[in-house]
């Protein structure tokens, strides 16, 4: 398996829907987040767009300030 394929699949686990709702409340800015996260900007871009088909985020545009907001619907009621 290629290297960038483990590293996704890595963050992937890594950054699950409860991991995101407790990181966005906590560092709202997208760049704080990624910084926290400690992956790149295109792997947790790619992984808020795949979470946010479920209702769950609402982004404006790829990011460098963009704000991430939660949607009313706790993340826990989705399944």
């Amino acid at each position: 398996m290629p290297r960038a394929q483990m590293k996704y699949r890595d963050a992937q686990r890594k950054l699950e829907r409860e991991y995101f709702v407790r990181l966005f409340r906590r560092f709202p800015y997208f760049t704080q987040a990624q910084k926290k996260a400690g992956v790149s900007a295109s792997t947790l871009w790619a992984m808020v767009r795949k979470y946010s088909l479920g209702g769950m985020f609402s982004i404006s545009d790829p990011p460098t300030k963009a704000k991430v907001s939660l949607n009313t619907r706790s993340v826990f009621d989705m399944k």
